[in-house]
């Protein structure tokens, strides 16, 4: 029985369970990159399917307040999902901290939208820096908010 025990731990260990290291070793950037940018690519199909359903809701004529509520409603849930997937991903070593920043940016992003959804419209727009940041990374699609 104690030797089942052994192997029972020995096993769970060896799956992740109650360990703290992954045994996946950390990705190279471009293999980072691609997975990344799949994540990117289904939350941004997601996001206009959501846009177009909610669009789909409205009157034909549109004004600002209504697009702030499609921005709110239906393209910041989105978004905050995207920055969920990319944060659940393990970075390249030595990316980690470039990584986490477009993470944060896009959460910070969020946030004020929600708070103030005119702000995308100036030149305060917060989504413009974290785009910078991630196509600066070498993202494209995870580059464009």
């Amino acid at each position: 029985m104690a030797i089942q025990g052994f192997v029972l731990i020995l096993a769970l260990t060896a799956l992740g369970c109650g360990g703290t290291a992954s045994l996946d070793p950390a990705p190279d950037k471009l293999d980072f990159i691609v997975r990344a940018e799949n994540v990117c690519k289904r939350d941004e199909h997601g996001r206009t399917a959501a846009m177009e359903a909610y669009a789909d809701r409205q009157p034909q004529n549109w004004t600002k307040a209504t697009r702030y509520k499609l921005i709110q409603a239906a393209s910041l849930p989105w978004i905050q999902h995207e920055a969920e997937d990319l944060a659940a991903l393990t970075a390249p070593e030595g990316d980690e901290a470039r990584i986490r920043a477009i993470v944060d940016g896009l959460e910070e992003a969020v946030a004020k939208t929600k708070r103030k959804p005119t702000i995308v419209s100036g030149p305060a727009n917060p989504f413009a820096k974290v785009s910078e940041m991630a196509s600066a990374y070498g993202f494209a699609i995870c580059g464009t908010f």
